[in-house]
């Protein structure tokens, strides 16, 4: 009589990987709304630093000097060299630091940078550096 030896395979079987990609959904849903503000402050500074890069870019286009300016603490605009607002932020979950008035030249260097400071509506606080040479906008 032959006996057929069944091979021992291991591995996971679907269901528990199933089981492990739902735990895991479950989990980063509750750390993502039991923090909010965290999530829209962190989504306010991203729009600082694309109102940054948009008047770099336009001083690069145009070489002659687009700016982003500070309104009030939860305000700022980009302008174009006549003075011409392109745009205005308004943050509804965080404030800004003062940062003056950040203007850049033909060659996207900008005439004072900074670190400006953005504080949510919690605790949480970030920064965003502009470069001197190169006028890079990071998150730090």
């Amino acid at each position: 009589m032959l006996r057929h030896r069944r091979s021992q395979e291991s591995g996971f079987t679907i269901t528990e990987l199933v089981m492990v990609i739902v735990i895991l959904g479950i989990l980063s849903i509750t750390i993502l709304s039991s923090n909010p503000t965290d999530t829209a402050s962190m989504m306010e500074v991203e729009q600082l630093v694309q109102a940054i890069r948009q008047a770099q870019a336009g001083s690069l286009d145009d070489t002659s000097g687009y700016n982003i300016r500070y309104l009030s603490s939860s305000s700022f605009e980009v302008r174009n060299n006549s003075n011409t607002t392109l745009s205005t932020i308004i943050l509804d979950q965080a404030t800004v630091s003062n940062f003056g008035t950040i203007t850049f030249d033909g060659y996207g260097e900008p005439d004072n940078p900074s670190t400006i400071t953005i504080t949510g509506s919690g605790s949480s606080t970030a920064q965003v550096r502009v470069t001197q040479e190169t006028g890079y906008a990071d998150i730090l």
